[in-house]
């Protein structure tokens, strides 16, 4: 299923209902994620962003005269790099964004990375050799992520869900989906996916993690992963 940019104000994403819930969210992603530049004479953006689409539709955030909706669903918001070697410069600017962030008190945490090399593992190319060190630089970073959120429950009353998901090419073919909670000081075992997992779901497992209030959840399809409500608390799904 695709969607216009123009359709996208219809729908609420997790960030706009947590936005409306006071939930704290910032956004970490390539430049391309964000409106920029100026409407053209048809009232269209030259540079339009998905994660101000929802906010704007077509027009450049640039362009509205609500100040409150610049930054359309984040708090803060952060432009990751897009140059030839992408992953590699932005491991350490990430890290940092999603430390600090945390550090603030911030709720919600949106990181997106794009532009991944691609290549085949029986080819010793220079491209398919940039697509490694770009999955190796990767794996460091949600390693280091979850470290951190582990290291932060630890000493705060701070409970955190960790959900790394392949945009799956369209909506309903399976994708590449790894969870986890940190409580406590530790990764907590949540119980494992079973069958295919697609994009879909992340909508509905974050929005039961967040306590967000939609009537709309079952337009959006897709299942809760991983955790569930057990005495009015969200917990490791298996309870």
């Amino acid at each position: 299923t695709l969607f216009r940019s123009s359709q996208l104000k219809s729908f609420s994403s997790f960030m706009k209902l947590g936005r409306n819930s006071d939930v704290g969210t910032t956004l970490i992603a390539p430049s391309s994620m964000f409106s920029t530049g100026k409407n053209t004479t048809d009232g269209k953006c030259n540079n339009l962003g998905l994660l101000d689409a929802e906010c704007h539709g077509i027009s450049c955030a640039s362009n509205t005269t609500d100040t409150s909706k610049l930054y359309c669903n984040g708090l803060w918001r952060f432009q990751t790099c897009e140059d030839s070697d992408p992953e590699t410069r932005n491991e350490e600017y990430i890290y940092n964004h999603v430390a600090n962030a945390a550090s603030a008190g911030l709720d919600l945490v949106y990181v997106e990375l794009s532009n991944f090399a691609s290549g085949s593992a029986k080819d010793t190319s220079t491209n398919n050799l940039a697509a490694i060190s770009e999955m190796y630089v990767t794996d460091s970073l949600i390693g280091r992520i979850g470290s951190l959120l582990a290291h932060r429950s630890g000493l705060t009353a701070e409970d955190w869900l960790f959900v790394v998901t392949s945009d799956g090419n369209n909506l309903y073919r399976k994708s590449l989906y790894f969870i986890s909670e940190f409580n406590h000081g530790a990764p907590v075992a949540l119980k494992q996916p079973t069958g295919n997992t697609t994009i879909l779901d992340v909508f509905p497992t974050v929005v039961e993690w967040l306590k967000l209030s939609t009537a709309d959840a079952a337009l959006y399809g897709g299942s809760i992963l991983g955790i569930c409500s057990q005495s009015g608390r969200t917990v490791a799904q298996g309870c």
